[in-house]
């Protein structure tokens, strides 16, 4: 192992899309930033994730901040209206399904949001890194170890040593920087499993995003940029962990037939057009974001199902507050800094986590009260427009 020591003010464990956003925000306030990830090359960066993010308001407005949104705005596809579809067996008897759509014009600005292949937006940041003077990458390097001292932090990295100032953990689930620090997490099964890729279908989708809500879990397709064409979507399924499976293993002709039964038609025929992911769908929280002058963001801080473009949108707010909270870097100490963002994050995060996880229980129950609940509740947030566009704004948020 290389014993030299290269000091920085901030290191960030985790490559991943908020690593690299949170490297780039930190490194335009002059903030001399190291970031390591042990499967990722910077000099020769690889992507075969199909899946795709969507990029809520408040999201773009922070990227734009950044100067990112300039490098990725050709490459998105905005959102312009979200439509909920109630698949219930109970009301079959009278209709097949009903339909509710939310307009982000009601809001007075279009769109609700816009989504990015993750693989661009990845290829995207890491140029970025790449040329960033304040930044540097230590490729295909893992944390190992730490030493909190009195003032400063000393890393143990694969292949070598270095000491920060300030630690980030953004390696995601199973951190191992939430690890060192022996922080509480709450994890919790729901007992589902998400199958996530792309489809081309017969007919347009508008730039609509939909969820059809269904016992199991809600099957959502959220359109993607394809050169000129509009009838590209990403598609995340949800449903109960052995059905997720059992699609999984089927051969492609027949995935596609249950496939275009479980999307009622809405977008004509459906052909796969990606290979297929499948993982499994938890709900995870921590106790603590900080420890002395070491914090987490992203997901090592907490794990939403993937409904209502929640995720990134959540760790993108993560970045936001410790940007804030940077501006009195030269007045407070880093640990409390580290503090601070505890005492400002901590408590919306536990709120968002409670309603989505409230969210994803109703969607996916097969109680017959539950699914009366679901479908009445829908149709009050329909009809009445004030609590439509507050529910509105509480998702964009």
């Amino acid at each position: 192992m290389n014993n030299s020591f290269e000091k920085f003010d901030v290191f960030i464990v985790g490559g991943n899309i908020t690593g690299l956003i949170c490297a780039i925000a930190l490194s335009q306030n002059k903030i001399k930033v190291g970031c390591c990830d042990p499967n990722i090359d910077i000099n020769n960066f690889n992507s075969e994730d199909t899946r795709s993010t969507a990029i809520l308001r408040s999201g773009k407005k922070f990227l734009e901040n950044l100067n990112i949104w300039t490098n990725l705005k050709n490459s998105c596809l905005p959102l312009d209206k979200m439509e909920i579809i109630d698949d219930n067996k109970i009301f079959k008897k009278f209709s097949l399904f009903e339909n509710y759509i939310f307009d982000s014009q009601e809001l007075l600005e279009k769109p609700f949001g816009w989504n990015v292949k993750n693989n661009v937006l990845k290829r995207t940041l890491v140029e970025l890194v790449k040329k960033s003077k304040n930044i540097k990458f230590f490729s295909n390097q893992s944390f190992e170890k730490l030493l909190i001292k009195k003032q400063t932090i000393t890393i143990n990295l694969s292949k070598e040593k270095i000491e920060t100032n300030f630690l980030i953990g953004a390696d995601g689930l199973n951190s191992k920087v939430k690890q060192s620090i022996r922080v509480k997490q709450t994890l919790l099964d729901t007992h589902q499993k998400a199958l996530s890729f792309q489809v081309e279908h017969e007919k347009s989708h508008k730039n609509i995003s939909t969820e059809i809500y269904k016992e199991g879990g809600p099957l959502t397709f959220v359109p993607t940029k394809a050169k000129d064409k509009m009838n590209y979507s990403s598609v995340i399924w949800m449903n109960h962990s052995k059905e997720s499976e059992k699609l999984y293993n089927l051969p492609k002709h027949e995935f596609e037939k249950q496939l275009n039964k479980r999307s009622l038609g809405i977008y004509g025929k459906l052909n796969l057009k990606s290979n297929i992911n499948l993982w499994n769908v938890n709900t995870m929280f921590v106790e603590n974001l900080c420890y002395k002058n070491v914090i987490l963001v992203g997901e090592a801080a907490h794990v939403l199902p993937p409904i209502g473009a929640q995720g990134l949108n959540t760790s993108l707010k993560d970045i936001s507050i410790l940007m804030e909270i940077f501006q009195n870097k030269n007045k407070l100490s880093y640990q409390e800094l580290a503090l601070k963002y505890e005492t400002k994050r901590l408590p919306d995060i536990k709120k968002k986590i409670f309603s989505i996880l409230l969210l994803n229980e109703v969607v996916k129950s097969n109680s017959i009260p539950v699914m009366f609940i679901r479908r009445f509740g829908i149709e009050m947030i329909s009809k009445l427009g004030f609590l439509r566009k507050n529910i509105m704004r509480f998702g964009l948020s």
